[in-house]
């Protein structure tokens, strides 16, 4: 009896996965649980394991190819066994492929060669309609009508794999969560003359470090943005799971770090080292590391940014931006001085919670990092 490959689905919300290496080729023998392939999924790179002993009979997705959760990549048999050329044939499941659009639909997607998987459709039971391919056009910056000339093209960036997961969460966000933003700058002072301290101990912190922690303290105090909505249920975690985003070349990744009010400052300095490494290595992270975030802080401070507002990583309920520390005048018991200030953007649902629980909770983020002493 012969075993089918399938591309793993690692998580409820992963629609595709993308084949990028065959460690075995066709012919090879191989054991139950070997790893044969490696595939990318919404979040990370991931194994691709035998199901049976037996030998790698047929390859059937090649290196490179995105398809559906639960495609046959390829078929497993029993040494001298044979397979009818039916067992030969590619399978993706059906709900996975089929596609419900309106014939007009059909004959517009055609004209400009888009592929109707991709086009998110708002009629009836999600059925693609007209003007959801007229939408698709627009947003994706092609031809205004087919065949007429446009700009020289540089590049075509498929919006797949890490690319594509990104653009399709931040999508999601932007269009289901009602969020709002506020701002309230803190006094670094204390934070960077303890910096120089420990750091002349041999035990450099990074701010990103302390800003986790501070906001995993915080937490603690004000569980409602330590949330998810699931259907009509707010879910309130008791674990405080915070999400760092790491840029990495082909996109941005989250890798967390669990339990972060049970860490110290350094301890979070080394894992978050630890990750942004991995992730930006050819291992990559696993699907490990970047589950089970319940909130996520993004720091964009080094690149010279002050302000931002960063889109919330579904299905959470807040993140928290971080901006450059700037030299800014305040006033002072001697008059106007200049202190190092750093501002603090809560972006948060408000399905979850309101203005002022959530300021609240952003002034004690300001609070802990303004007297950082306790964080360390």
């Amino acid at each position: 009896m012969p075993w089918k490959v399938v591309m793993p689905r690692l998580d409820p919300g992963m629609k595709t996965g993308k084949l990028i290496r065959w460690l075995k080729k066709e012919g090879e023998l191989v054991k139950k649980g070997e790893e044969i392939a490696t595939a990318e999924g919404e979040k990370t790179t991931f194994p691709i394991e035998s199901p049976a002993d037996g030998v790698l009979a047929k390859i059937l997705v090649q290196e490179g190819e995105e398809v559906p959760v639960l495609t046959t990549l390829a078929i497993v048999a029993a040494l001298g066994e044979e397979i009818s050329e039916e067992e030969f044939e590619r399978e993706a499941p059906r709900e996975a492929v089929e596609v419900r659009a309106s014939p007009a639909a059909r004959r517009l997607a055609k004209d400009y060669g888009i592929d109707l998987r991709k086009v998110r459709g708002t009629g009836p039971g999600g059925r693609i309609t007209k003007e959801d391919v007229l939408r698709y056009v627009e947003s994706a910056g092609l031809r205004a009508e087919p065949g007429e000339e446009g700009p020289r093209v540089l590049k075509e960036i498929e919006l797949t794999g890490k690319r594509g997961t990104i653009a399709r969460r931040l999508t999601e966000s932007h269009r289901e969560i009602p969020s709002v933003t506020i701002v309230m700058r803190a006094d670094m002072s204390r934070a960077l003359e303890l910096r120089r301290r420990e750091a002349a101990e041999g035990r450099k912190f990074s701010i990103t470090a302390l800003v986790v922690k501070a906001a995993a303290k915080a937490l603690e105090e004000h569980r409602e943005l330590n949330s998810s909505v699931v259907g009509d249920k707010i879910i309130v975690y008791d674990e405080i799971n915070v999400g760092v985003a790491v840029s990495v070349p082909d996109g941005l990744v989250v890798p967390v770090i669990r339990d972060a009010n049970k860490k110290d400052v350094m301890q979070i300095t080394r894992k978050i080292e630890e990750l942004a490494s991995k992730a930006r290595s050819e291992e990559g992270l696993s699907p490990e590391d970047v589950s089970g975030g319940t909130f996520t802080v993004s720091n964009l401070g080094a690149e010279g940014v002050e302000i931002f507002t960063p889109i919330i990583n579904p299905p959470q309920s807040a993140i928290l931006g971080v901006g450059a520390i700037v030299p800014t005048p305040v006033g002072g018991e001697t008059g106007i001085e200049l202190r190092p200030q750093m501002a603090l953007c809560l972006v948060f649902d408000h399905r979850v919670v309101d203005g002022v629980p959530a300021a609240r909770f952003l002034r004690r983020v300001v609070e802990l990092l303004e007297n950082p002493e306790g964080l360390i």
